[in-house]
């Protein structure tokens, strides 16, 4: 059986977590906020473990590069798994004990991918895996427990940004993927992990402008500055050709791929202040007291 196939069935697994906590909870907010935090959490985390200390690999085969390999495979087996655990965390509070037995089944899952060839170590080892789980999975909990903007503002602040980073990021994983542009630098010499080393990086630091312009200024006309400001850069990294595009892809469609990201930040960030920050939590703890 090819190995994608074992990928998909992890994909799949948390997909049904994640259906699970939804048909259950109904409370389509909470779910896509942990959701989007703790994709956000792995993609820092696999930025340093995987990309630039090369922690383990990935082994999809899907691509024969081992490097987009390692991509394909995080997105496959980590992505919908992790998301979808945190949701049950969360949403159904389940405690230490849970959590425990949890990170038992993540070590027993990457013991038997091991086994398979599918996944290898390098300097990464199970028990780190289990560590890991008990560590990011009480993060989240508390995390999203003390996102009330009234007392934790900071809090909000540091989650809207992790938000963007993931609305920026992501489409342009996929159009590196896709073959459709990456970033230059010559800081490594494989294809992939050169554009990732310095996009990552370069998306941190737009985020701090999409957080600027979008949550700590209050004028709804300031929201059109991270798209030029992003626009601007951007102009200037292919005139260095650091930014280089493919497969007739250019310029104009990615100022499209900005804007759309800038635009479901902004909405998404009116829907979770709206629906939940704004009114579930403080009524909820209204009624605690």
């Amino acid at each position: 059986m090819p190995n994608i196939f074992w990928f998909y069935g992890l994909t799949i697994i948390g997909m049904g977590m994640i259906g699970f906590t939804i048909f259950n909870k109904k409370n389509t907010v909470m779910i896509s906020l942990v959701f989007f935090l703790m994709v956000s959490f792995l993609t820092v985390s696999e930025f340093f473990v995987l990309t630039i200390f090369d922690g383990y690999a990935y082994r999809p085969e899907v691509f024969t590069d081992p490097f987009a390999d390692d991509i394909i495979g995080y997105i496959l087996g980590n992505v919908f798994l992790w998301a979808g655990t945190a949701n049950l965390v969360v949403n159904f509070a389940l405690g230490i004990r849970w959590i425990i037995l949890i990170a038992g089944a993540f070590m027993l899952i990457e013991t038997w991918c091991l086994h398979m060839g599918i996944y290898e170590h390098h300097w990464w080892r199970t028990y780190m895996t289990g560590i890991t789980v008990i560590v990011g999975l009480s993060v989240i909990k508390i995390w999203i427990s003390k996102l009330n903007p009234e007392k934790y503002q900071f809090l909000r602040y540091v989650t809207f940004y992790l938000l963007a980073l993931q609305f920026i990021h992501v489409p342009s994983h996929l159009l590196l993927l896709a073959g459709k542009q990456h970033y230059s630098i010559g800081w490594d010499e494989n294809f992939y992990r050169d554009s990732i080393l310095f996009g990552l990086p370069y998306h941190a630091g737009m985020s701090f402008i999409f957080l600027f312009f979008c949550c700590v200024l209050q004028k709804r006309f300031w929201k059109l500055a991270p798209i030029l400001i992003f626009g601007l850069s951007d102009f200037i990294l292919v005139n260095m050709n650091i930014l280089i595009f493919q497969d007739q892809w250019n310029y104009f469609y990615l100022s499209i791929f900005r804007a759309t990201s800038l635009v479901i930040f902004v909405l998404y960030k009116q829907y979770v202040d709206t629906e939940l920050l704004a009114k579930k939590w403080i009524q909820q703890e209204k009624g605690a007291s």
